[in-house]
């Protein structure tokens, strides 16, 4: 018997992840991080009104998705997604700390704090065993005093550039 992936890494086309569903019920679909990141720099840049906020923004997001687990950033998706769904209605529940506590993990109201106040999740909101020790997916970039956030991009550009669209 052929043995079936355990990963399968997709872009967001809605008819591929369902088929991967059905037909690979077992195996894990995630994203790509380079569709993530394109998606990023075409669609969020007119989210902030200065060019430091958005400097600001693609270096917390770069720490974080370099440097925190998958798992831990899927149980924060999580919270965020509760936090999304409150109502004066149906708020959120009071704190009781377990979440952060017993999973070192920002809780929800954390979150929600942050959101309001128009700021990001940091590497250190997540306990360090969430920590990924070293990222071997991205080359590492040298420091320069140019914005190294520009010369990340067009490296990663240049890579993903050549390889083949299908």
């Amino acid at each position: 018997e052929i043995s079936k992936p355990q990963v399968i890494i997709s872009d967001r086309y809605q008819a591929l992840m369902h088929a991967i569903r059905i037909i690979f019920p077992e195996s894990q679909n995630f994203l790509c991080v380079w569709h993530i990141e394109k998606n990023i720099l075409t669609n969020c840049r007119n989210q902030f009104p200065t060019d430091e906020e958005w400097i600001e923004f693609l270096g917390n997001w770069i720490t974080v998705i370099t440097k925190v687990s998958i798992f831990a950033l899927k149980k924060v998706h999580k919270q965020l997604l509760k936090v999304s769904c409150a109502t004066l209605e149906n708020p959120l529940q009071p704190c009781s700390g377990t979440f952060t506590s017993s999973m070192g993990l920002p809780y929800i109201h954390k979150i929600q704090e942050r959101l309001i106040n128009n700021q990001y999740l940091q590497l250190t909101n997540f306990h360090q065993h969430w920590w990924l020790q070293e990222c071997q997916l991205l080359p590492q970039i040298p420091n320069k005093t140019e914005d190294p956030l520009q010369q990340q991009w067009q490296e990663y550009e240049q890579i993903f550039d050549t390889w083949p669209i299908n």
